[in-house]
């Protein structure tokens, strides 16, 4: 009886019936699209740091004489290549680079700088460890007059390997012969980098203020391996490989241990007193 009712009172109120389901299913369609599309924004910008900071343990820069209290950009200081030698014999260190970066704009042949801002120029660095670039076509520049560009300016601006490219720096404006293309990272995020690589020498000159000096020092830590004995040696659970001896309160040849339980683990672990 009361079945039949509801069903009656639905059939006399159809359109309210539909506009209630329909709230229903938008207002859960709204939540769900907000929830995936803040996962999806969450993601990318975690893979994006990831892909800029890979191989990258340890960034070491100089302090800065004032602070942007004000949301203006100063320019880094530079780093003593003093700097650089001291953290390459650093303990725990594998590699260590210092990276040289300042201003450097590609010109396309129509006079227009090319790519998104900030345009930018480094040397050129192929360890897999502490790089993000890699060649997709071409080859390093090797010479003081080559350089190699992202594979967005080279498709905006149309140049090919061997054309003379007009770029932009702080120390005026040269012309390279366009050695290699490059792509930078593998998240997507070389889509918005405008990139010019050069060789050291040539960056050392045309990007820093101190020829002797880098925008910063990217240092790869050196990996704790259990065959050359280095990092914290493991501790395994006493009931899977530290078991003590039958008919005794303590495992063999450790007498100043005693039997407690492991927060850590939950489980029985001998440990020091």
């Amino acid at each position: 009886m009361l079945f039949r009712l509801v069903l009656r009172g639905l059939a006399a109120h159809r359109a309210r019936l539909a506009l209630s389901a329909g709230a229903v299913v938008v207002g859960v369609a709204f939540v769900a699209g907000t929830l995936i599309f803040t996962a999806t924004l969450d993601r990318s910008f975690d893979h994006a740091f990831a892909d800029l900071g890979h191989g990258t343990d340890t960034v070491v820069r100089a302090t800065k004489a004032f602070d942007d209290e004000f949301g203006g950009r100063e320019a880094e200081r530079p780093v003593p290549a003093s700097a650089l030698k001291a953290v390459q014999g650093a303990e725990g260190v594998a590699k260590a680079h210092g990276v040289v970066s300042g201003f450097a704009a590609v010109v396309d042949r129509r006079g227009r700088i090319v790519g998104p801002e900030p345009q930018t120029g480094v040397d050129w660095y192929e360890d897999r460890d502490l790089s993000r670039t890699r060649l997709v076509s071409g080859t390093a520049p090797t010479a003081a007059d080559e350089i190699a560009i992202d594979d967005g300016s080279a498709k905006e601006s149309g140049y090919r390997i061997g054309d003379r490219v007009t770029v932009v720096t702080r120390a005026g404006t040269r012309t390279f012969r366009l050695a290699g293309v490059f792509r930078f990272g593998v998240s997507g995020v070389g889509s918005s980098v405008a990139m010019t690589a050069f060789t050291p020498a040539t960056a050392h000159r045309l990007l820093m203020e101190r020829p002797d000096g880098y925008a910063r020092i990217d240092v790869h830590a050196a990996r704790a391996s259990p065959r050359n004995g280095s990092g914290p040696p493991s501790r395994p659970c006493c009931r899977r490989a530290r078991r003590p001896s039958r008919g005794s309160g303590r495992p063999p040849s450790r007498p100043n241990r005693s039997r407690t339980s492991s927060r850590r683990c939950g489980r029985c672990c001998w440990r020091s007193r």
